[in-house]
């Protein structure tokens, strides 16, 4: 019974810990490092990508530029990171944002975005991760859409 009892108090200690640790601030111009990022046949490389992130949390502003070998696409979203979505028309389509926490840890945002496309609903999701005492942003890209799923990782500095 006092192991077990132990094991609680030290249990909800590292629990309190976490909760009063800072999050990250996600705040910087971010490039696409290509050489890096890892795609595939499945998530062809881009040409660019480039994240422009303003965070004062719980706020998000993302601006995202990216081109590839069919143009390029812009997207801008003022995000709160508690998953509210967030829907704008870009190109006459709708297409919805959200941004949250992702992890006990709060180290990390998942930044979802769900598009309607001719060939059907397409969501990209990036997991989102500092590294390198905030000079690198890793992401872990997930696609969903009629295709399945495909994952890439990416690798930005600031």
């Amino acid at each position: 019974m006092y192991r077990i009892t132990r094991i609680l108090i030290a249990t909800l200690a590292v629990a309190e810990l976490l909760a009063a640790a800072p999050k990250p601030d996600f705040s910087g111009t971010w490039k696409l490092d290509p050489q890096r990022s890892r795609y595939n046949a499945k998530v062809p490389a881009p040409k660019s990508v480039t994240l422009v992130v303003e965070h004062r949390d719980p706020r998000l502003r993302i601006d995202m530029t990216t081109v590839t070998a069919n143009g390029s696409q812009n997207y801008s979203f003022e995000l709160t990171t508690d998953g509210t979505e967030v829907t704008k028309t870009i190109d006459g389509q709708p297409v919805t944002a959200q941004v949250r926490w992702g992890d006990i840890d709060g180290t990390r945002l998942v930044l979802t975005i769900k598009q309607s496309l001719p060939s059907g609903t397409m969501e990209t999701s990036r997991t989102l991760r500092l590294g390198d005492k905030g000079k690198i942003l890793t992401t872990v890209l997930t696609i969903n859409d009629s295709g399945g799923q495909r994952k890439a990782n990416e690798f930005y500095t600031k």
